[in-house]
């Protein structure tokens, strides 16, 4: 059962080795500064995942197959013409969880602890796209308490913004501090701060919320554009490089023939405007190359992002 424990701050900004300065990758896109925020990470087997016999693991991904691999969980900040969003909400306390933290990962300072060594007071944050309801992407939204009544809102003056058909499915649960979803979500939603979206929505300065329904029906992604240059922060429409140049694996508990479609949308307009690409659980940034049916997904390396001052 996915429970919150009490967050013991202070541990985390004593960890050997972290600097506070460093953690969050930072570059520009356009007028845009981009943060993306690296939150823990869990051990995984992809066969399991993606439910695939030995036979039929792809020759180019075997050794990702044959072993567990790292699974990282990154999260985005925004900062453009004075405004300042979040995509999703992780705290790498928690992640145990959900799964097996991976032992060999550095530790990870918590969201707030990142945020602050961007210069980004979480009062200043106007928007926060939670782009699906899984606990990886929402479990950070909130100051935990000893109890759920000293819980408090980590964005106090933020707009949630989730997905209507997800969060249609969260009724019960939303009203239900003793569940998960509604320690965190269910306090945004007493607190008036949750609204429930349908389709697109432009968030006005080239930000926009676009439906990637697959990982849950209400899984959204996060399209930037500025100074020309594109960037979509795809979420969990990915979640390994093997996706992409396979396009009909997928992990096994998305809708198959939803994911489809909307890597297929995605695919074809990442292409034709050689944007950047942020996945939740995809170390960094990428860029799809080749051709619609053919698509390969390829790092950039940090020296090729305009690095943020």
């Amino acid at each position: 059962m996915v429970a919150y424990t009490a967050l013991n701050r202070t541990a985390l900004t004593r960890e050997a080795g972290i600097s506070m300065a460093t953690i969050p990758a930072r570059f520009t896109l356009g007028n845009a500064t981009v943060s993306i925020l690296r939150l823990g990470a869990l051990q995984a087997r992809l066969a399991d995942w993606l439910r695939l016999d030995p036979a039929a693991w792809p020759e180019a991904y075997r050794d990702a197959f044959a072993a567990p691999i790292s699974v990282p969980i990154q999260c985005v900040h925004l900062a453009l013409s004075g405004r300042s969003l979040l995509i999703d909400a992780c705290h790498p306390q928690l992640l145990a969880h959900v799964g097996t933290p991976d032992p060999d990962a550095a530790a990870s300072p918590g969201l707030r602890d990142q945020l602050a060594a961007v210069g980004v007071d979480p009062a200043d944050i106007d928007t926060v796209a939670i782009t699906h309801p899984h606990f990886d992407h929402y479990c950070g939204l909130i100051d935990v308490g000893a109890a759920p009544a000293g819980d408090r809102l980590l964005f106090p003056n933020a707009r949630h913004l989730l997905g209507r058909a997800d969060g249609e499915q969260l009724q019960a649960d939303l009203a239900n501090p003793a569940t998960p979803v509604g320690r965190a979500l269910g306090l945004v939603d007493r607190a008036g701060r949750l609204d429930l979206i349908d389709g697109a929505r432009d968030l006005g300065d080239g930000i926009r919320i676009l439906p990637t329904p697959g990982e849950t029906p209400g899984h959204q992604a996060v399209r930037v554009e500025s100074g020309g240059a594109v960037l979509y922060i795809l979420d969990d429409l990915y979640h390994h490089p093997v996706e992409v140049a396979h396009p009909d694996l997928g992990v096994h508990w998305a809708d198959p023939v939803a994911t489809a479609a909307s890597r297929a949308q995605l695919v074809a307009a990442a292409l034709a405007e050689r944007a950047l690409l942020i996945a939740a659980h995809i170390p960094g940034v990428g860029r799809l190359t080749g051709t619609a049916d053919h698509a390969r997904w390829e790092p950039r390396a940090p020296a090729e992002l305009v690095p943020a001052g």
